[in-house]
């Protein structure tokens, strides 16, 4: 290949992670409330639950061992991650800069690989870190923003140790708990020094494997064991107790979090236990909350698992825990609602695998994958979306899967059978069980027909649509096989077993057609190229190898074994899979050609089991024995997507799912059923609506009828309150100047009573400043006194020592003069004496062998002095040991003389504090003085402003009361204008809308007439023509009979000749039309009920129209009744006068005695019956309103029956109205005047027509046309204020002629009564208007025929009439 056609070779970057390292101690921890960072295969992973379940990766150090422990700083901008190496690494990452600081320890310091535990400085400011290596106990303190070592110790006499921490409130105290020990370390210059044992006291039966411990708030410390023991040490690490509340029998503590009130617990089945301080027990410094936390799953099913890390959010709202099989939950951190919720956790982000995953593939239409894993459960992911789709639960272990390219069908390998399976909506569901034991490898083809399954030595081929196995393969091999491929026109499959054979079977004659052999390989995965002209294989010999044409082969050495290999649509790009054991799981992207050059990436922690790519080449899938799934970005290093070759816009993927025909059914079912029950709430709040709005309307008026009971009373006891004001103000008046004059009288009082006090505080404080000099003086000669005494004592003991410690060096160094002087002396004799006894003995043997023994004996001599000599070079040492020990003593006694002076110095600022104690309280008193002094003031301000507010309450009373009463009467006005134009406004929207759906519904017939007209006109037209035509041969007879001839024939037999139809036409005619009959007949029955409801509805309503009627009338009665008497009372009193003067004063003092009560109770008469009149007419509106409810169902054939309900209904009120006028002639008699029955008749016919039968017409095909929605408010607001006017002059009327005799005030009586019943004339008569314009206009609007205008007419004719009646009988009648 040109080296410039190569291609940059692409890098691998982690997409996301779907997954948990959980053999990691605290392995998860917030940064903020939003965010999460744990550990996931080979990286970091920042996982942030704000930003769409967003993941940040920060890998670990290629070429590592594995990530082993971290750490998070308390700032939660730095998270130290431990990877084990030869030798261990320390990797602090920054997580906002994405910077990153090694610490690496040297061969000096220390070799151990791993490190178990670390802790940060608990200080913000604080750069330091602390690492423990378990294997070696090696502790080593580090500063790590400058990547030195600081102090580093080693623990003596400790097999393994567990966890290190750091002490919050002492950055130099160091806790290191393990397997039977406890250690408090604390970090001193160059160097850690270890303290005392922690551990004494401790209960013999207490366990001794310490397996985790947290500082808590205060310092003090919480050490939990594996036998469920919590124990409690002090800030000094001094054992004090074990709590009684600790969980014990056996459950086994793995992890202990603080927090702001307390500690929580986590270990054994899921469980958390949450600690909370107790102040009132000092015995049980800390109480365990009533229940505990359980982690289940979402079924509610308790979980087997230990708890390895607990992380809590800054805000102490939520608490999220990491489970050892690899799922993470969280949970609402609230200590007043715990034990509400029975499962109160929920998965963080989606239910991951916890063990290793064996199986994996990818769809091709669809953004899918499948996994399968040991922990028996198939699932199937979403890429795109990052979502878990499907998880499904088997009671086997699933060994192999594969995908349709369709993505609705997968085939699951399990130890009995291969099962084929249908990918639901939420579901996996099997449709074909194949007996065929222990598959470990199954392929789809990639046209989806067929598909292979492996089976120890040999391989079956499957049309996937039939379940069918036409072919038997792979009876060449005789080890398991490992690796299958298809061809890319899916007629050949190839093979590569562990016993070092590859062949290329053709799937339709199972004939072998070409192998290639490699002794002593067990090859695991291989691929054949497009062309299939090469095929690349891997196996145990840490060898990429590639088989070409004619026997060509090429082997790579990839120093790891291999276990899996793909390759590139593109066929530029081969991925290899490291499966070294032991060692994390590494992916590494080489070029094809294979060239040798290769881009390796580290993602798993351990071996990769399987890889796969996505048919564009844009991601690629990794599974490892960590359960972890990784979705990996083929980028190159400029982070763009590898270039395909040109082609055809790519598919879309596919967005159909398979559902089974019966949950199809049930949720059709569950829709209709839906949709029933919301046609059944409706109609039952429009039922409940219409029944409440009735009973509002009854609470309404009975309110209504409350307050003006309320006012009358309110108006009463106002009168009665303001008499009382007034008598009260006068009393407040004198009990102010008594008050005023009491308060002066006191303020003098205690003013001489304060100067008093002052006088007396200043003359102590006089005295108590003399005594605090003269203490002060006493104080200061006392400790100059002592100081002397001190400083004359230092001196004589550093003489004294000093002479003593001279006489001991001068006597260490005689005796050391002495040593050097015996030494030499004995060294020089010893040399001596051999010299001499070396002549003797060589004298001797040249003499004889007799004197041999004479000079063994002379020997045993010397040796006995020389023993002498010896012991007594002994003793000298006794006496140095002596005199060392002497000097020991004399330190000893110089430590207890330094601690006598740090006691007299204590003493000193004791009464140094003492002093300062006493300034405070002489400082205090001075305080106290100043307030006194400024209370007496603020006492003073406060009488004055006391003063100042009376007088303006006084003056601020009688303006806010009359302002209060305005605001009401304004508030008042307001909310009936609200009401007013609301209900306007509702009236509008119902007529607008009624005229849209008539302008619709006449444009639709206009547009059919005309044309119908056209049509019509064009007939007319031919037959014009036609008889023109005739016309011309109207000379010759025959010719013109010929014509017409034609002419009847062509348009009047055609017309009128008969169709034959199709019997089965009319058959199916009559069945619709018997059909349509019942349909009908039961609508006419359900309009019938609703007519029935409909009628009972208006006469209760009418009825209770009666009942207000009579009010009014019996109003009328009384205030008639009234006016009469006092009339007559007048007259009396004229006629005993007997003179015209009586007259004249009654004119001359403004008619005050006679005339004003008429004049006002008849306003309030007036006033009452706008008010009933108002509330008539918002009844009417009420009535019509739900008239219109009642009326939307109703079928248009039933019109004239609901008219002639109405027009009964109203019948009978007029009876009842004419029976109730009849019974009561003796009043109308002995008033000279009508009592308004007739008058009230007219008015509530009026009433009635206006608000029943107004608009109620029928159109051709029998339609009603409701015009009833049409509610003219303004009329009546102003026929209200027309009333009023009235009555206003009518009292007037009274007070003007009040002076007149008794003839001329019943004459005046007749006439304000025959004003009142015209004014009821015209009420009646503008409700008639107001009927007949309705009437006219809904006539236009609609365009009904000649014969409903003659019905309308008729109607109108006889209301005309019967007001015209009413009003000559109330004309007869005054």
């Amino acid at each position: 290949m040109n080296p410039k056609d190569q291609t940059p070779l692409p890098a691998l970057s982690t997409r996301y992670v779907f997954g948990l390292k959980s053999d990691v101690k605290h392995n998860i921890f917030h940064i903020s409330d939003t965010k999460l960072c744990y550990i996931a295969g080979h990286q970091l992973v920042v996982y942030s639950a704000e930003e769409q379940k967003s993941q940040q990766f920060f890998p670990g150090l290629e070429g590592s061992l594995g990530i082993t422990a971290m750490a998070i700083h308390p700032n939660k901008k730095q998270v130290a991650v431990a990877e084990k190496a030869e030798r261990a690494v320390v990797i602090v990452h920054n997580i906002e800069t994405q910077k990153k600081k090694v610490l690496a320890l040297n061969g000096s310091e220390s070799s151990a690989q791993e490190i178990s535990s670390m802790a940060f400085a608990p200080f913000a400011d604080k750069n330091y870190l602390v690492t423990l290596m378990a294997a070696e106990c090696l502790v080593v303190y580090w500063q790590w923003d400058k990547q030195r070592v600081i102090a580093h110790t080693k623990i003596q006499g400790v097999s393994t140790m567990n966890e290190i921490s750091i002490n919050p409130l002492d950055h130099s105290s160091i806790l290191c708990v393990g397997n039977g020990s406890v250690k408090y370390f604390r970090q001193i210059e160059n160097g850690m020094k270890l303290l005392n044992n922690v551990m004494n006291k401790k209960d013999q039966n207490t366990s001794n494997n310490y397996t985790c411990h947290a500082f808590l708030s205060d310092g003090k410390i919480i050490v939990g064991t594996e036998a469920g023991e919590l124990l409690l040490l002090d800030n000094s690490g001094e054992y004090k107790q074990c709590l009684s509340s600790s969980p014990f029998d056996g459950w086994g503590i793995e992890c202990i979090v603080p927090w702001s009130k307390g500690f929580i617990v986590g270990g054994d089945n899921a469980t958390l236990y949450i600690y909370e301080r107790n102040t009132e027990d000092p015995k049980n410094p800390y109480q365990r909350v009533m229940r505990s936390l359980q982690v289940k799953t979402a079924n509610n099913n308790p979980i087997d698992a230990k708890i390895k890390g607990i992380s809590i959010s800054p805000s102490e709202d939520m608490i999220v825990c990491t489970l050892e099989n690899n799922l993470m939950y969280q949970s609402l951190f609230q200590i007043d609602r715990i034990g509400e919720v029975e499962n109160s956790f929920e998965l963080v982000s989606y239910d991951f695998h916890s063990q290793a995953i064996k199986g994996l593939d990818v769809c091709v239409r669809k953004p899918l994958l499948v996994t399968c894993s040991t922990d028996k459960t198939v699932r199937i992911w979403n890429y795109l979306d990052k979502t878990l789709e499907i998880s499904q639960n088997f009671s086997e272990e699933a060994y192999c899967v594969g995908f349709h390219p369709s993505g609705c069908h997968i085939v699951v390998g399990f130890a009995d059978k291969l099962r084929m399976m249908n990918v639901l909506s939420d579901s996996i569901k099997t449709f074909k069980d194949i007996h065929q034991k222990s598959c470990k490898e199954v392929k789809f083809a990639h046209g989806g027909h067929k598909f292979a399954a492996v089976h120890s030595t040999w391989i079956q081929i499957y049309n996937f649509y039939t379940g069918e196995a036409p072919h038997h393969l792979g009876r060449n091999h005789t080890a398991k096989i490992r690796g299958i491929c298809w061809t890319e026109d899916d007629q050949s499959i190839i093979t590569a077993g562990w016993d070092g054979f590859i062949y290329i079977y053709n799937i339709h004659t199972g004939v072998a057609e070409r192998q290639f052999q490699e002794k002593a390989v067990n090859f695991s995965s291989v691929l054949i190229t497009l062309d299939k002209k090469s095929i690349l294989a891997v196996g145990s010999d840490k060898c990429l190898r590639e088989f070409g044409e004619k026997d060509q082969k090429k082997t790579m050495d990839t120093g790891y074994t291999v276990g899996q290999v793909c390759m590139a649509q593109s066929q530029k790009m081969v991925f290899a899979a490291m499966a070294e054991p032991d060692r994390p799981g590494s992916i590494r992207v080489y070029r094809y050609p294979l060239t040798g050059e290769y881009y390796e990436y580290q993602a798993h922690s351990a071996p990769i089991e399987r890889i796969a790519l996505t048919y564009d080449d844009q991601y690629m899938f990794s599974v490892g024995q960590d359960g972890v799934l990784i979705m990996h970005d083929i980028k190159d290093k400029e982070g763009r997507g590898p270039k395909r070759e040109k082609e055809a816009t790519p598919l879309a993927f596919s967005d159909e799912f398979l559902v089974p025909k019966h949950k199809l059914d049930q949720a059709s079912n569950e829709i209709l059923s839906l949709k029933n029950e919301l046609d059944n709430l409706n109609r039952q709040n429009d039922h409940g609506f219409a029944v409440l709005t009735k009973e509002k309307d009854a609470i309404i008026v009975k309110l209504q009828e409350d307050i003006r009971a309320n006012n009358e009373q309110d108006k009463i006891k106002y009168e009665r309150l303001r008499d009382e004001k007034h008598e009260l103000e006068l009393t407040y008046k004198e009990k102010m100047r008594k008050i005023k004059y009491d308060h002066d009288k006191a303020v003098g009082k205690t003013e001489k009573d304060y100067a008093q006090r002052i006088s007396t505080e200043k003359q102590r404080y006089k005295e108590l400043y003399d005594e605090k000099l003269e203490a002060k003086a006493q104080f200061e000669h006392k400790q100059m006194k002592i100081k002397t005494e001190d400083d004359r004592m230092k001196a004589a003991l550093r003489s004294k020592h000093a002479s003593e410690l001279r006489a001991i060096k001068g006597d260490s160094e005689r005796i050391a003069v002495e040593k050097d002087d015996l030494y030499e002396k004995h060294k020089s004799k010893r040399e001596k004496i051999e010299d001499q006894y070396e002549k003797e003995i060589d004298m001797i043997k040249e003499k004889n062998a007799e004197e041999i023994q004479k000079n063994k004996q002379a020997g045993e001599e010397h040796k006995s002095k020389k023993t002498m000599m010896t012991k007594s070079f002994d003793q000298l040492g006794t006496v140095v040991k002596k005199k060392e020990i002497r000097i020991k003593d004399l330190k000893k006694h110089i430590g207890q003389k330094q601690e006598e002076i740090d006691t007299a110095r204590k003493d000193i600022v004791s009464q140094l504090k003492e002093i300062q104690e006493r300034d405070k309280t002489i400082a205090d008193k001075d305080k106290r003085i100043q307030e006194l002094k400024k209370k007496t003031q603020e006492l003073e301000k406060f009488k004055f402003v006391l003063d100042y507010k009376i007088k303006e309450l006084k003056k601020d009373i009688n303006p806010r009361e009359e302002e209060i009463a305005k605001m009401k009467e304004q508030t008042s006005n307001m909310d009936a204008e609200l009401r007013h134009f609301t209900r306007v406004n509702n009236s509008l929207k119902l007529i607008v809308d009624d005229y849209k759906m008539k302008q619709d519904g006449m444009q639709v017939e206009i547009n059919k007439l005309k044309q119908k007209m056209r049509e019509d006109g064009n007939v007319i037209k031919k037959q014009r023509d036609d008889i023109y035509e005739a016309a011309q041969y109207l000379e010759d007879f025959k010719s013109l009979k010929s014509g017409i001839l034609k002419l009847y024939h062509k348009y009047v037999q055609k017309d009128g000749a008969q169709l034959e139809v199709d019997f089965d036409i009319q058959k199916e005619y009559a069945n619709q039309r018997k059909y349509l009959e019942n349909t009908v007949d039961g609508f006419k029955k359900k309009l019938a009920k609703d007519a029935d409801v409909h009628r009972q509805d208006n006469m209760r309503i009418m009825k209770e129209n009666v009942e207000l009627l009579k009010e009014i009338n019996d109003l009328r009665r009384e205030y008639k009744l009234m006016i009469n008497n006092q009339k007559l009372e007048v007259l009396e009193m004229g006629t005993r006068s007997g003179s015209r003067s009586f007259k004249a004063s009654v004119r001359s003092t403004g008619s005050s005695i006679t005339p004003k009560p008429p004049q006002s109770g008849n306003r309030q008469i007036k006033d009452e019956m706008s008010h009933n009149k108002a509330e008539i007419m918002a009844m009417r509106n009420e009535i019509m309103r739900l008239e219109d409810l009642l009326g939307e169902p109703q079928d248009h054939d039933h019109d004239g029956e609901l008219y002639q309900a109405d027009i009964d209904g109203s019948q009978d009120y007029r009876e009842y109205m004419r029976e109730d006028r009849d019974d009561q002639p003796g009043d109308r008699q002995a008033d000279g005047e009508d009592i308004d029955g007739d008058e009230n008749f007219q008015e509530y016919k009026g009433v009635y027509q206006d608000g029943d039968h107004t608009g109620v017409v029928a159109d051709d095909d029998g339609a009603q046309v409701d015009g009833q929605a049409e509610i003219v408010v303004d009329e009546e607001d102003q026929r209200q204020e027309h009333g009023d006017q009235e009555g206003e002059q009518d009292g007037a009327q009274v007070e003007v002629e009040a002076d007149d005799d008794g003839d001329e005030g019943h004459q005046q009586e007749g006439e304000a009564a025959n004003e009142e019943e015209e004014e009821e004339k015209v009420m009646v008569g503008e409700d008639g208007d107001r009927e007949g314009d309705h009437e006219g206009h809904d006539d236009e609007v609609e365009g009904e025929g000649q014969e409903e205008d003659h019905v309308r007419l008729e109607g109108e004719e006889a209301d005309e009439m019967e007001g015209e009646e009413g009003a000559n009988q109330d004309t007869g009648a005054a």
